[in-house]
């Protein structure tokens, strides 16, 4: 989970959506929290990307399927990224919701 927080830059917004909802909105520290008690228990596979880039951003959209409980869920994360000042890519904004 360390080198997961990596991945985000320090001020990015992270966001769960259903039906054009809000549901909840957090920052990265506690977003990785709450990932830490799920990752194990529900495997998360992604299913296909796209993804757009230039010198200073890049957009990606994940399909992902996640199994647990004995069903599956697929749903849809929206990755907003930025060149930090040392040259990485870190995230600063993440959507995602479930599909219908």
């Amino acid at each position: 989970m360390a080198g997961y927080r990596a991945l985000f830059h320090d001020k990015a917004c992270i966001v769960a959506t259903a039906k054009g909802w809000v549901l909840w909105e957090v920052g990265p520290d506690d977003f990785v929290r709450m990932q830490r008690g799920g990752t194990p228990r529900f495997p998360e596979r992604m299913t296909s990307v796209e993804a757009f880039e230039d010198s200073v951003a890049a957009v990606a959209r994940v399909r992902w399927e996640l199994t647990g409980h004995g069903r599956t869920s697929t749903g849809i994360d929206v990755f907003t990224l930025v060149r930090d000042r040392d040259g990485s890519w870190k995230i600063v904004h993440l959507l995602f919701y479930q599909e219908p």
